[in-house]
């Protein structure tokens, strides 16, 4: 995974930090598996920064809470990043992936 990819250290304090919100608690199980925020976005729809405020406690408005509950279903249960992103993978588009 590229440098880029990676959750850093700053955004990880701001996540424990923040309320606890649905994106927060997206955030929070993303941080506990590394998982990076580039695959959040491209899973949910969502752009970067959207999901960057999600994480820092923001709301997560009624067009993507579908798909953020789904993927924090799927991070809940993996052990792995790539173990959540190889189930994630499934539930998206084959042009997606």
């Amino acid at each position: 995974m590229a440098l880029f990819d990676m959750i850093s250290a700053q955004l990880k304090r701001a996540v424990l930090k923040a309320p606890l919100t649905l994106g927060n608690q997206l955030g929070r199980e993303a941080v506990r598996l590394d998982f990076s925020i580039i695959r959040v976005a491209k899973y949910t729809g969502a752009t970067r920064p959207t999901v960057y405020a999600w994480f820092k406690g923001g709301s997560v408005t009624p067009a993507y809470r579908a798909r953020v509950s789904g993927l924090l279903t799927i991070l809940k249960a993996a052990s792995t990043a790539d173990a959540a992103w190889r189930k994630a993978c499934r539930f998206l588009p084959s042009q997606d992936q």
